[in-house]
């Protein structure tokens, strides 16, 4: 899981700006879906159900510290610390971001 993971995101940390790493953490996953369709299904389908040794959902959380978001919160942290976005919580912004994500990657490529 983590190795597909660290594939949709390769290269984010080469970018200089916090507004160009934002814009490839939301692309990249929509674009693996757009060109993946059955692989991202699966693996949707897969983090959704990934349980721990004691039987917790493995990506239940979806706190500052969660392998799913906290990517996204060091990204928000930078832009607003830079500057290149306003004052907000991140945590809240990265939930709501990792949200809508998985909400639009069930939509790409849907014909209905």
């Amino acid at each position: 899981m983590g190795r597909i993971v660290a594939e949709i995101y390769a290269g984010i940390w080469a970018l200089d700006s916090a507004r160009d790493r934002l814009r490839v953490y939301i692309a990249a996953p929509l674009d693996c879906t757009r060109w993946h369709r059955r692989r991202s299904i699966a693996v949707m389908t897969t983090v959704g159900s990934h349980r721990r040794e004691d039987g917790t959902l493995r990506f239940a959380s979806l706190g500052a510290d969660d392998s799913i978001t906290g990517e996204l919160v060091a990204v928000l942290r930078q832009g607003r610390r830079d500057g290149e976005f306003r004052g907000f919580g991140p945590q809240v912004r990265a939930t709501t971001a990792s949200r809508a994500l998985t909400m639009g990657a069930g939509l790409v490529g849907d014909a209905s």
